[in-house]
């Protein structure tokens, strides 16, 4: 698996020093869950000096805004998105040719020159070892994650359509995201990182159906019981379960599906 920051996201999408300051945390806590869970078979790609002639808020590069920002957040952003994550520069293992150029296709049909970046580095990468997981994560509010190119499977995250040398009728579709439920979203995907539900007897499709739901842990209804499961987001080491109509909390089970009952909470109910 190979990540890479995508500088050519900083566009000048910031009026405010606020909003910048946001866009660098939330780097932080996508770099920071990569570094926790994924300690292996990975590798960041990025360099600081990439995107210092960038403008970052309106006629601002990013240097200028970056060094605006206060002392903790830039150490936060330098120890979690570079240092930690023991990201390289791409430049000096990189495959695609100068001589080639890359276009970012919009929805509206207009053409963003990507030649020479860490878009152009991906889409070359892609071509070569198309079997390989590849990832461009974006500064937030770019002109990449939109709602035209949302992915088709994997909620939060975007595919974007990339020409190689004006080969519009084959454009190359790359991986891309801005937050961090979004790079869970794509790492699960991926099975690069293990869902803790599948663990447990909830793979089983013919007893359970799965419920997504927006924000909340996935319940699972047990088709013969109409009972409710849930994954205990804090420990992760068991499930909730309910009755059929939320209302009646009847215990805990483990991940292998025991249930204790003697742990059954009165006081607790979802809504379905």
């Amino acid at each position: 698996m190979e990540i890479f920051i995508n500088e050519y996201s900083l566009n000048a999408q910031y009026y405010e020093k606020e909003e910048f300051e946001n866009s660098l945390k939330n780097l932080i806590s996508i770099f920071s869950f990569v570094n926790e869970e994924i300690k292996n078979n990975k590798q960041i790609f990025g360099d600081f000096q990439i995107l210092i002639n960038y403008e970052a808020i309106k006629n601002l590069k990013f240097i200028a805004a970056y060094n605006k920002t206060n002392l903790q957040l830039r150490q936060n952003f330098l120890n979690n998105v570079f240092q930690r994550s023991g990201a390289k520069n791409w430049m000096l293992e990189q495959v695609h040719s100068h001589e080639d150029n890359f276009f970012y296709l919009t929805p509206s049909n207009d053409r963003y020159d990507v030649s020479n970046t860490s878009i152009a580095e991906v889409t070359e990468r892609t071509l070569q070892n198309p079997n390989n997981n590849y990832l461009l994560v974006n500064f937030i509010n770019s002109i990449f994650c939109v709602e035209n190119f949302q992915h088709p499977y994997i909620q939060e995250c975007f595919s974007i359509p990339i020409v190689k040398n004006n080969s519009e009728e084959f454009p190359v579709k790359l991986d891309c995201l801005d937050n961090k439920s979004s790079i869970e979203n794509w790492l699960r995907e991926k099975q690069i990182l293990k869902d803790p539900e599948l663990k447990g007897i909830l793979k089983d499709t013919k007893r359970f159906r799965k419920i997504p739901r927006d924000g909340e842990p996935n319940r699972y209804l047990e088709i013969s019981t109409k009972r409710y499961w849930y994954l205990d987001e804090l420990h992760k080491n068991h499930f909730e379960i309910f009755d059929s109509t939320g209302k009646n909390h009847l215990g805990i089970a483990d991940l292998e599906g025991n249930i204790d009952e003697t742990k059954k909470d009165p006081s607790r109910s979802i809504e379905i």
